[in-house]
């Protein structure tokens, strides 16, 4: 092969590596674009999951018990210093957190 041969092929050649680079470069770019966007999506997932999860598994329960701890104490209309009173709120308590 001649220079000018070799040169003319680099010349011919030259746009379809060109070619072939950029539109790997942007498949890897589009890749890239939906795992960070997957992985956003995943975040907030497991974000609000933790949320729901620290409500339900611990602020509801104590909430529920004080409730209802509330109500028994509106409706009793005994002496509320006495010990078997005490005995019974604590009961109530008890099996609420249960």
């Amino acid at each position: 092969m001649t220079l000018v041969s070799i040169t003319g092929l680099k010349q011919w050649l030259l746009p379809f590596v060109n070619y072939t680079l950029l539109m790997s470069e942007q498949m890897v770019e589009a890749r890239f674009r939906e795992l960070l966007t997957h992985s956003k999506y995943l975040l907030k997932r497991k974000w609000l999951f933790g949320i729901l999860d620290d409500f339900i598994t611990k602020q509801l329960p104590h909430n529920v018990t004080w409730g209802l701890s509330l109500l028994y104490a509106m409706e009793h209309k005994g002496d509320r210093a006495s010990i078997t009173t005490q005995g019974k709120m604590f009961a109530l308590s008890h099996l609420l957190s249960l």
